[in-house]
């Protein structure tokens, strides 16, 4: 005998099951009548296959199976109303309703499910980069791994990072051909390689060969890319996971290459390739867990003395500290670098200001006429109010503001920004003083010293760490200092630990010194006893004013 054809078994499915839906109600209506089910049961029981129907087909056959559930009752009802009596007229409308709606809304709610899935025949194909989806990158990382010839392969996520500028400023268009032209560089250069599309600013490159050098994949994207005859410049930044040593799966290559990523957009870097250490998910808790830590009065600060080169205290730089109730006190560099560029940045400041000029405040009434140095990011200077928000706050605690610095990195006053150029001008104008920290590192520009708004530099540790091992450290300081002086911007000197470092900084010219030599970071109570201490061994009461600048 022949089976039926498998496509016509698939057609005659759903009859099948229409038919035994339709049995269904007949075998509840026929225990009606052989075993005398109260109607109101019967009612409650045709719920299910009118319900099942609407799920399983449509609404349609929904509304049918409500039709005839409602015939099927009065067909084989026991009780003894007569059909066409007004009383049993309206119970059977109210009945059939109820009936319709149940199976329209079964239908409908299925239809709409069915279009939030995403079907089989789905595209996975982009149509203008002509590029897989996403999706597609793990199946291609399995058919790698369960591929034992293949004992490496390196996986890339290539992002443009201004790719937001260059819509704003060329359209939809040109991102679509720089995108295009991109692509086809890759392709050019890494032969074999596969491309997939992560979003409109992203792509992911997997590649067998391990040879290639990455500082070839830079060097692609260092020169404008023309479009239309028209030079493009594409700040790319690529994180790298390589298998096995970054994964030995398809989702933790994957999320290692994003770990990659971010650290080479946190730390301004063209490429990072991922590392272990990168990888550490209590980040991830910590930063969940801090606005609450803030709440809670668990973010405090200590403070480390600023001295001039005659030993008297200058002023005070407040550096936070995280006294958590489980892990203890956790160092500001485990949580700051990932908190720099997020909003809780803002929350941080803002109670930072609160938390240190509320202190300095009682510390000023005391006769302590010492300077504050708050650390900000940049981040807050994009805050329209940001200004306005510090202004207020000083004069709620009554600080003078040509007591308080804030400090600030390069990053701050080189960006070409309105808010920012705004907030620096208003800071400025009320009294506040500017200060540029970690001077030397990264964004250095000498243009900085003609900068008005600055009162003073703060020289990179690193400087101080190598001043006698590195006698270009040593040069590259002299011209700073020279030019500092000449500017008349004051130079200050942190990360002191050596009694030898200190006298060489002097010897330099620079006019303030700060580090372990003099003190460490203390708190509060602490550096209150330490600055009395301090003004009595140098026979001089606490009120005695400390020189301005």
């Amino acid at each position: 005998m022949k089976s039926l054809p498998a496509d016509r078994k698939k057609r005659e499915r759903p009859f099948s099951i229409l038919a035994l839906l339709l049995a269904l109600q007949v075998l509840f209506a026929y225990a009606i009548s052989k075993f005398g089910i109260p109607e109101n049961i019967f009612s409650q029981l045709m719920y299910l296959p009118i319900i099942t129907a609407g799920y399983l087909f449509d609404y349609r056959i929904g509304i049918l199976s409500g039709v005839i559930a409602e015939l099927l009752i009065e067909v084989f009802a026991t009780e003894s109303l007569a059909l066409f009596q007004p009383q049993r007229l309206y119970a059977a409308s109210f009945r059939v309703f109820f009936f319709m709606s149940c199976g329209y809304i079964t239908g409908k709610i299925k239809q709409k499910m069915d279009e939030m899935k995403i079907p089989a025949n789905h595209p996975k194909i982009h149509p203008f980069t002509q590029l897989p989806y996403w999706g597609s990158i793990t199946e291609e990382m399995n058919s790698l791994l369960n591929n034992h010839k293949i004992l490496h392969f390196r996986f890339f996520l290539i992002e443009i990072s201004n790719q937001n500028v260059l819509f704003a400023t060329y359209g939809l268009d040109y991102i679509d051909k720089v995108n295009q032209i991109i692509i086809a560089k890759l392709k050019s250069h890494y032969k074999g390689c596969k491309l997939f599309l992560v979003r409109l600013n992203t792509f992911a490159m997997i590649l067998p060969e391990v040879r290639q050098d990455v500082e070839e994949l830079v060097r692609l994207f260092e020169q404008p890319i023309l479009v239309n005859g028209i030079p493009i410049y594409c700040e790319v930044t690529i994180g790298e996971a390589s298998y096995p040593e970054g994964g030995q799966t398809a989702d933790a290559i994957q999320k290692n290459g994003f770990v990659a990523l971010n650290e080479a957009q946190l730390h301004q870097k063209p490429y990072q390739q991922y590392q272990p250490k990168l990888h550490n998910p209590e980040i991830s808790v910590l930063l969940g867990q801090f606005q609450n830590a803030i709440q809670n009065q668990e973010i405090e600060f200590h403070y480390q003395p600023i001295v001039d080169t005659n030993g008297k205290v200058h002023s005070l730089e407040a550096l936070v500290r995280w006294n958590h109730p489980v892990k203890g006190m956790i160092p500001p560099d485990q949580f700051i670098p990932d908190l720099e560029f997020t909003r809780i940045t803002n929350i941080l400041t803002y109670y930072s200001l609160e938390y240190n000029l509320n202190n300095m405040a009682r510390l000023y009434q005391e006769g302590f006429n010492l300077d504050i140095s708050i650390n900000i990011s940049i981040t807050n200077l994009y805050q329209p109010d940001f200004a306005s928000r510090v202004i207020a706050i000083l004069a709620k605690h009554n600080f003078p503001s040509h007591h308080l610095e804030l400090e600030i990195t390069e990053r701050g006053f080189l960006a070409d920004n309105p808010e920012c150029r705004s907030n620096l001008d208003d800071l400025v104008n009320a009294g506040i003083k500017l200060s540029i920290d970690d001077f030397g590192v990264g964004f250095t520009s000498i243009s900085n010293f003609r900068n008005e708004m600055i009162y003073s530099i703060k020289i990179d540790k690193s400087f101080v760490e190598e001043i006698h091992a590195n006698p270009a450290n040593q040069a590259i300081l002299e011209g700073i200092i020279a030019i500092a002086k000449a500017s008349n911007v004051a130079v200050i000197a942190e990360g002191i630990e050596k009694q030898s470092e200190k006298e060489k900084l002097v010897e330099l010219g620079v006019d303030y010194l700060q580090g372990y030599l003099i003190s460490k970071p203390r708190s509060y109570t602490s550096i209150r006893s330490w600055l009395i201490d301090s003004s009595l061994r140098a026979g001089k009461l606490p009120s005695e004013e400390i020189p301005e600048k």
